[in-house]
Formats: C-alpha cells, structure tokens, sequence
C-alpha cells in the first residue's frame, strides 16, 4: 500500500467518524429532549458565577447534571452557583 492509498484510506475512515458523530450527537438530542418532555421529574436553571460574574447558564437541566456540575464545582476557586427550578420565571 502506497502513502497516497493509505492517505486516502485514513481521509475515508475519518469522514465516515466524524458522519457518524454527527449523527448519534443529533439521535442524542433528540432522544434526551423527547424522554425530559415525558418524563415527570423536576428540571432546573443553573447560574454558574466565578468570582461574582456569572459565566454560564444551564437551562431545564436535570438533576443527574446538576450533581455533575455540583461535583465538578472544587476544581475552580470561587465558583458560586444559583440553583431554580426551571418552573419560576426568569427576567434576564
């Protein structure tokens, strides 16, 4: 096997990864949003602030990753976290 056939052997592998990436990420999604539509368990919004600055929201989250965001908080100094129920409304 020459170096031009084996470049095109690996383009060819790593297109069809990265199609199918694609696809399970989108099935993903799609499963995750239609299962938290049925499914009768509390969601939640999630205010990540570092140093008083708020950095990031998480919208209707479950509360598998509110746990996960919780445990990961003790890598980063200063971090503060608002936890709402995603029912209450908020006006930003």
């Amino acid at each position: 096997m020459g170096l031009r056939s084996a470049s095109r052997t690996a383009k060819a592998i790593g297109a069809i990864t990265w199609a199918a990436d694609g696809v399970f990420r989108v099935t993903g999604k799609v499963f995750r949003a239609g299962y938290n539509a049925v499914r009768n368990k509390p969601l939640y919004n999630v205010d990540i602030a570092i140093k008083g600055e708020i950095t990031d929201r998480k919208v209707k989250i479950n509360e598998s990753e509110v746990k996960q965001i919780l445990n990961s908080i003790h890598q980063i100094n200063g971090v503060t976290l608002v936890i709402e129920s995603s029912r209450t409304i908020h006006d930003n």
